[in-house]
């Protein structure tokens, strides 16, 4: 299997694998709503990343995924991304943990409102032991957050 490929199943494994875990675990996986503009949101969600130092690593468009399948849903894309500063030194470090990235912003239209679900941090905090690493989510969450919130 060629590594085009090879990264492209496990892209879609990975985002599977956090949808069922967004589902199951909804209740504790910050949402906002808004009823802004679909392409406003991808836009601001995406500029703001770049502003704070981000790098996006792909847009994975699960409605096309679905739509081959026979599914047909509105607009749904899930952002990878990554700190382009520290992923490196958190590759090296904490190779175990690095498996858990890149973050993700999700976005889904619903009927007329477009809704927003950031990463599952509380995955993060569970697998981060140390204080540096745990000092590093917290600003991921912080910048998410606030990235979502000037999108809204």
């Amino acid at each position: 299997m060629n590594t085009k490929r090879l990264l492209s199943v496990a892209g879609l494994a990975a985002t599977l694998g956090l949808m069922i875990y967004v589902f199951v675990n909804r209740s504790s996986i910050p949402e906002y709503v808004t009823e802004k503009d679909y392409n406003h949101v991808m836009t601001s969600i995406q500029e703001g990343l770049l502003k704070r130092g981000y790098k996006i690593e792909k847009i994975q468009p699960i409605d096309q995924g679905l739509a081959k399948a026979g599914l047909k849903i509105q607009k749904y894309r899930v952002i990878f991304y990554h700190p382009k500063q520290s992923i490196e030194l958190i590759q090296k470090k904490y190779p175990k943990f690095s498996a858990l990235l890149p973050l993700s912003i999700t976005i889904a239209k619903d009927k007329d409102k477009l809704k927003i679900i950031d990463m599952p941090y509380r995955i993060l905090y569970e697998n981060a032991k140390q204080k540096d690493l745990i000092s590093q989510i917290k600003l991921w969450e912080k910048d998410s957050k606030e990235i979502i919130k000037n999108a809204l």
